[in-house]
C-alpha cells in the first residue's frame, strides 16, 4: 500500500517537473522572441530616425562632406561604437583616403612612434591615410563590397598595434558604401561602448545604413551639381576678389627697418592660405603666415574670419605665444576639429636686433645668416582649433633668436614643399633649403622669385595641387 502511495507521490512530482520544464521552456522561447521584437523595433526607430536626417540634411543643400560626418555620426550612436572613420574612394587614383573621422580612430596601416606626446598623436590621426584599391583590410572591403568583421581572436593582421592602450581595436566593422555601380566609400567602426563584440543585429543594421547612405550620396551628388552649377563661377569671382583685398600688396607697403616680399596663389579660384603684418610700433612688425585645412570655399571662409581676428588679437595682445593662444581658443569653439589652422606669428624687432616666434602646427620657418648653415626653426605646437586651449596652452612654446642686419627669414606653406610634380613626387624641404642656400644673397623679391621658378619648373606648369604662400624678410 505504501509503496503505491509512494509510486503516485513520484509521478505526481515526474508531471510537475515536466510541466515546469515545458513552462521554463516556452518561457525562455516567448523571452528571445520579445528581444527579437526589441531588435527589430529599434532597428526600424534607428532607421527611420536615419532617413529622416539625411532628407532633412539633403533639404538643406548638405555637401558630400558634411554628409560623410552625418554618417559616421549616426553609424557611432546605432551601433554603439566608440570611433569611427571614412575612407573616401578616388576612382581616378584608385585610392581610398581617410577623410572624415569620429572619436579617436587610430590609423590601420601606420604605426605611431612611441615618442611622441599625446598631442602630435592627435594631429598624425588626423591626417589623411591613404589606402589603394585592394590594399589591406579597408581596400579589401572596396574590391569585395562585403562587410568584414573583425574581432580579437582574428584581427591580428589586418590593424597595426600600437603603444597606446587608448588607441588599440579589439572589435572593428568595416562595410562599403556604394549605389549601383558607383563605389563611395568604406565606413569603419572600432570597438563598442560596452568593451565586447559587435553583434549579428549590429552588422545587420550597419548594411542598411550604409545601403541608405550610398543612395543619399548619389542623390546629393547630382542634386548639389545641378544647384552649384548655375550660382558657383558667380560665387567664386565675387570670393575671390573680396579674398585678394585681404591680403596685402608687398609691393605698395614699404617699412623703414626691414625689405619684405611675399607671394600667395590658391590652387582654386579662391583658396584658404593666407599671410598679413602688423606694424605694432616703430621698430616691431609682426609676420604671420598660415594655413587652413582644405581647400576652396570652406577654407576661404574660415580665413576670412582668421585674418579678421587676429587682427583683433593683435591689438589686445603683445607676444606671439597670446595671439595664437587667444586664436585657438576663439577656433575651437567656433569650427569643428577638421577645420583647423596652422599658423607661424613672427614679430621682428629691429631695435633689439631679435625675431620671436610660435608656431601652430606650421611648417618650420628657415633663418638664413651670412656664412652659417640656414637654420630650421621649431619652436613647438599643435594647429589651431584642434585641442582645448589646456591642452594647447601647454604644448606651445615661443622662442627668441637673433635677427642682425642682413639676416633672411623664409616662412612658408606646404604648397610650397608638397608641390607635386608628373610622378606624384614632393618637392620637399631639401629642395627648399637647396634654392635658398644658392640663392641666399639675393634680395626677399629676387629670393620669393627664384622659389616659385623652382617649384613650377619641378612640377612641369604653373598649376598647384594645393595653395602656395610664402613670405620673406631681412
Amino acid at each position: 500500500m505504501i509503496s503505491e502511495v509512494v509510486y503516485v507521490v513520484l509521478g505526481i512530482l515526474g508531471s510537475c517537473i515536466g510541466l515546469m520544464a515545458f513552462y521554463l521552456k516556452a518561457r525562455s522561447m516567448y523571452s528571445k522572441q520579445e528581444d527579437i521584437r526589441a531588435c527589430v523595433e529599434k532597428e526600424k526607430i534607428i532607421f527611420l530616425e536615419l532617413l529622416h536626417a539625411f532628407m532633412h540634411a539633403t533639404n538643406q543643400g548638405i555637401s558630400q562632406k558634411q554628409l560623410y560626418h552625418l554618417i559616421l555620426h549616426n553609424s557611432l550612436v546605432s551601433t554603439e561604437g566608440m570611433s569611427a572613420c571614412f575612407y573616401e574612394y578616388f576612382s581616378d587614383s584608385k585610392e581610398l583616403k581617410k577623410v572624415a573621422s569620429e572619436g579617436l580612430f587610430p590609423p590601420l596601416k601606420t604605426k605611431i612612434p612611441d615618442h611622441l606626446s599625446r598631442a602630435e598623436i592627435l594631429s598624425l590621426i588626423h591626417r589623411g591615410e591613404i589606402f589603394h584599391y585592394g590594399e589591406g583590410i579597408v581596400g579589401e572591403v572596396a574590391q569585395t563590397l562585403r562587410l568584414v568583421v573583425l574581432k580579437v581572436d582574428n584581427i591580428d593582421g589586418y590593424v597595426i598595434h600600437h603603444w597606446d592602450d587608448a588607441l588599440e581595436i579589439k572589435n572593428l566593422l568595416i562595410s562599403p558604401v556604394y549605389f549601383r555601380d558607383e563605389l563611395w566609400g568604406v565606413l569603419a567602426i572600432a570597438n563598442s561602448v560596452r568593451d565586447v563584440p559587435f553583434s549579428k543585429n549590429t552588422y545587420h543594421l550597419l548594411e542598411l545604413m550604409t545601403q541608405q547612405a550610398g543612395i543619399m550620396l548619389h542623390n546629393v551628388k547630382h542634386l548639389n551639381f545641378q544647384i552649384e552649377k548655375s550660382k558657383l563661377d558667380f560665387d567664386l569671382k565675387l570670393a575671390s576678389h573680396v579674398q585678394s583685398f585681404l591680403l596685402p600688396c608687398s609691393d605698395l607697403i614699404k617699412l623703414s627697418h626691414c625689405d619684405f616680399s611675399a607671394y600667395c596663389k590658391p590652387a582654386q579660384q579662391i583658396g584658404g592660405d593666407f599671410y598679413t603684418l602688423f606694424k605694432l610700433d616703430d621698430d616691431r612688425t609682426a609676420f604671420v603666415v598660415a594655413d587652413v585645412a582644405g581647400k576652396g570655399i570652406a577654407a576661404s571662409l574660415l580665413m576670412t574670419t582668421c585674418v579678421a581676428h587676429l587682427k583683433h588679437c593683435t591689438l589686445w595682445y603683445d607676444s606671439p605665444a597670446a595671439v595664437l593662444k587667444a586664436m585657438n581658443k576663439y577656433l575651437y569653439a567656433e569650427t569643428s576639429q577638421e577645420m583647423f589652422v596652422t599658423m607661424v606669428y613672427c614679430v621682428l624687432d629691429t631695435g633689439h636686433q631679435t625675431l620671436k616666434i610660435s608656431r601652430a602646427g606650421h611648417e618650420c620657418p628657415l633663418l638664413v645668416k651670412s656664412d652659417l648653415p640656414i637654420q630650421k626653426l621649431m619652436p613647438q605646437g599643435i594647429g589651431l582649433g584642434m585641442v582645448p586651449s589646456e591642452i594647447f596652452d601647454n604644448l606651445l612654446e615661443e622662442a627668441t633668436y637673433d635677427f642682425n642686419p642682413g639676416d633672411t627669414c623664409i616662412l612658408y606653406t606646404d604648397g610650397v614643399t608638397e608641390a607635386l610634380n608628373a610622378q606624384n613626387q614632393e618637392f620637399s624641404q631639401q629642395n627648399l633649403l637647396k634654392v635658398v642656400d644658392e640663392n641666399r644673397d639675393q634680395p626677399p623679391k629676387e629670393l620669393v622669385q627664384k622659389i616659385i621658378e623652382s617649384v613650377e619648373k619641378f612640377s612641369g606648369s604653373d598649376r598647384l595641387s594645393d595653395d602656395l604662400t610664402l613670405l620673406i624678410f631681412r
